[in-house]
């Protein structure tokens, strides 16, 4: 009685266009760089999704596959994570802070794609999926200093496609 009570409010809350729940399976997420890529992978341009003035500026909510719970080992999210998983770009660190390990973050960004590429059939042959593992297999990282959000993007935040 109890569990068929929550699952008709769950579903209640999903068709609330005010305060609708994501579907099982997926988070709204905060999404501050969106990378565009084109159906060979290359890269078009880093979109900033964020808002706002200065320091206050607020990032797109995007919903997403569900995030893993983060621990001090290694473990990516699917399609979307920070910059030291999804592009090896260490965090830039403040003065009384430790810098990251590079070999930690190559493990990281291996990590990622490893998670993509570990995706079953049809969802590994999709166009998209495609394009993603081509363009994480062939971008290289001094061609994103070029780049005017290369500042932010060394902030650690949040990247997806």
């Amino acid at each position: 009685m109890i569990l068929q009570a929550l699952y008709d409010y769950y579903q209640r809350k999903q068709t609330d266009p005010e305060d609708a729940l994501p579907p099982f399976g997926f988070e709204w997420k905060e999404i501050p760089f969106v990378i565009e890529i084109d159906a060979a992978g290359r890269l078009v341009q880093i979109e900033d999704t964020r808002n706002g003035e200065g320091g206050k500026k607020q990032a797109r909510a995007f919903l997403v596959p569900q995030g893993v719970k983060k621990t001090s080992g290694i473990a990516s999210n699917l399609l979307w994570d920070n910059a030291e998983y999804v592009l090896a770009i260490p965090r830039k660190v403040k003065k009384d802070q430790k810098k990251p390990d590079p070999a930690r973050v190559l493990q990281q960004y291996e990590a990622f794609v490893e998670r993509i590429r570990s995706l079953p059939e049809p969802a590994a042959s999709d166009p998209g999926i495609v394009a993603v593992l081509a363009f994480l297999e062939n971008f290289v990282c001094r061609d994103l200093i070029r780049l005017p959000v290369w500042r932010e993007l060394r902030s650690n935040p949040n990247l997806s496609f």
